[in-house]
């Protein structure tokens, strides 16, 4: 109880510090939408600071951790549109791809996801080509083509 009391009274701070420092605190305990939330309500707040890219980049990292991959595509797309030379440029320019991955479905299904995917692999591979996501970036597509050609082997 003293759990849910506690994070209430987070939500009713007018301390955004101290929600920023929660809403991590959530993130490491795994607890993602109690740290999106957080995360939510202090984003404008932070607007045009230094602290602005962790915001956004744990934002993206909570709906990860939600497996809510399209919301996470696009928070990232924001860090990347909002940074595109921001300290975690290279980790949003994957993980816009590897959302798409994990959100392509069934190869008998619509392939747009899957397709995203592999344009957004492509261009980060283009970019980061020595990039410690690049090999998992390489499988991914990879697997990706795969399911393609599977589809059409299907029609």
């Amino acid at each position: 109880m003293s759990g849910c009391g506690e994070y209430q009274q987070i939500l009713k701070s007018k301390d955004p510090d101290l929600k920023y420092q929660k809403a991590l605190m959530y993130f490491e305990d795994e607890q993602y939408v109690k740290s999106q939330t957080l995360l939510d309500e202090i984003t404008s707040y932070y607007r045009g600071t230094d602290r602005s890219q962790d915001v956004l980049i744990y934002l993206s990292r909570s709906y990860m951790g939600q497996k809510d991959y399209t919301t996470a595509a696009e928070y990232y797309q924001a860090y990347i549109r909002n940074y595109p030379k921001g300290r975690y440029i290279i980790e949003a320019r994957f993980q816009v791809g590897h959302c798409y991955y994990l959100d392509a479905p069934d190869a008998r299904l619509d392939q747009t996801e899957t397709k995203k995917a592999i344009e957004f692999y492509t261009q980060f591979v283009e970019l980061y080509p020595e990039s410690p996501y690049a090999e998992q970036a390489y499988k991914e597509m990879s697997e990706l083509y795969d399911k393609l050609a599977y589809k059409e082997l299907l029609s």
